[in-house]
């Protein structure tokens, strides 16, 4: 898992890792070669991924404290923000929401949902 967002090939569903480390963000797929997204939708999603992860620790405080309806609805909005994006599904930050929202289902007895949800992580897990 790692910190990227989807390739813009068409025929191509790597992830493209995200590069900050020059003057200007770029992403490159290591499959293709290719990723091209502008500047400000590198910005943009580099953002989105610090808030998630600020949000994360938020969704496991939920869980610790047995608030799992406010992780469970904390965790769809974040969801939502995450499909919007151009952020990869194996990008660690989603799979993160998703395990998130795994457990809170499984709290809540939400157990189709839960199933959903984690087979949404198969892909980063192999």
């Amino acid at each position: 898992m790692k910190l990227g967002v989807r390739c813009t090939t068409p025929s191509c569903s790597n992830i493209a890792i995200v590069d900050d480390t020059e003057s200007r963000l770029k992403a490159l797929c290591p499959k293709c070669g290719y990723c091209s997204h502008d500047e400000m939708d590198l910005e943009e999603s580099l953002r989105l991924m610090d808030m998630i992860k600020w949000r994360s620790e938020q969704l496991q405080n939920h869980f610790q404290s047995g608030d799992y309806c406010a992780m469970y609805d904390q965790g769809k909005r974040l969801l939502k923000l995450v499909k919007e994006s151009i952020l990869h599904p194996c990008n660690i930050r989603n799979v993160q929401v998703l395990d998130k929202l795994f457990d809170s289902c499984l709290q809540l007895e939400k157990f189709d949902e839960a199933c959903d949800y984690v087979s949404q992580t198969i892909q980063a897990y192999e």
